[in-house]
């Protein structure tokens, strides 16, 4: 199992705004008329000017506050909740479309293109009353990542790992001829079978060792490929198998953590539970409900694989729907 160390990258302003414009799910944060911060998710992006802007209404929470104290901070996150952030601080102005609705053509057009219909969506604007928020950045912070410091706690204090971990290593990449290679020990290439639920714990060194295999690969010349030691012949892996290794080595790359698990095709409902992280009494309802298909096996309930990973999925778009529906609503008060 990689180790997920927490990174913090200081970057000027133009990296800043950078990571910035592709990601457009916010936090904005203002101050309450008592002082206490009112937090509000908005969806927002980047003006050509390098402001951060998020529309609003006039009587949001989030306008109201604005206005009286436009000291505001915003909080970036990217689309995966446990990836990278940045917190930007800064002054906020408020335009109101009815006053000058050409701030709001640039906000869509940075964020979704263009329009099919420009006056027809400047006459929204218009309509709907809309407001803007547009902000400066003035100070911010570095592009951060949550997870375990970089002092790794050891169990005792000669560097060796925790208790639990393996000095397993990454496995040897062939990649256009390219053979990085690393052992178990010094003087050991061979790689030992890892046996069912080992952790393996990767080293700074093969975190950037992964980094520079997804380098290699980029492009359509790289492929993954592997061999025996001794013997220079290589058999290309399957395009299925290289797929999945690649996923392994970009999530080692960011120093996250790794799990490889065997799913059988049919489940009992404990496993079904953990799948859709529900308790399993919620799974039983569902199963009573006819929203998921269940079958006898003697005494015991049973699911086909293929069936929970589809209520899953469904699961997953519902969530990202309320919480369209939530960023809409904006229902906070000042």
């Amino acid at each position: 199992m990689a180790r997920t160390i927490a990174q913090n990258t200081t970057v000027d302003r133009e990296q800043m705004l950078e990571f910035v414009r592709p990601r457009h799910n916010l936090v904005l944060v203002t101050t309450r008329r008592d002082g206490r911060p009112q937090l509000s998710p908005v969806t927002g992006g980047v003006d050509d000017s390098g402001r951060i802007v998020v529309t609003s209404y006039p009587e949001r929470a989030k306008t109201v506050n604005a206005r009286r104290d436009p000291r505001v901070s915003v909080l970036v996150l990217s689309d995966d909740f446990g990836d990278a952030w940045i917190q930007v601080d800064g002054t906020a102005e408020v335009i109101d479309a009815v006053d000058d609705v050409e701030p709001f053509v640039e906000y869509f057009r940075n964020i979704s293109g263009e329009h099919p219909d420009w006056d027809e969506y400047r006459e929204a604007m218009r309509s709907q009353g809309k407001s803007l928020l547009r902000i400066t950045p003035e100070r911010w912070g570095p592009i951060a990542t949550g997870g375990f410091p970089r002092a790794w706690p050891t169990a005792d204090r000669t560097g060796r790992p925790p208790a639990g971990f393996t000095g397993t290593r990454i496995c040897s990449y062939i990649c256009r001829g390219l053979t990085l290679m690393s052992a178990r020990s010094e003087g050991s290439p061979s790689m030992p079978a890892l046996t069912r639920n080992q952790n393996v714990l990767a080293t700074d060194r093969e975190v950037a060792l992964a980094g520079d295999v997804l380098t290699t690969l980029t492009g359509e010349e790289g492929y993954l490929a592997v061999g025996r030691s001794g013997d220079n012949a290589t058999t290309p892996l399957p395009s299925e198998v290289g797929r999945i290794l690649q996923h392994v080595l970009e999530a080692l790359s960011r120093g996250q953590s790794v799990t490889i698990a065997s799913v059988p095709s049919e489940l009992t409902t404990t496993t079904a539970a953990g799948i859709l992280g529900i308790a399993r009494p919620t799974l039983m309802k569902m199963i009573a409900d006819g929203e998921l298909a269940a079958h006898k096996v003697g005494s015991h309930t049973r699911l086909k694989r293929d069936d929970v990973y589809a209520a899953l999925r469904t699961r997953r778009d519902r969530e990202r729907a309320a919480l369209r529906d939530l960023l809409e609503l904006e229902g906070d008060e000042p």
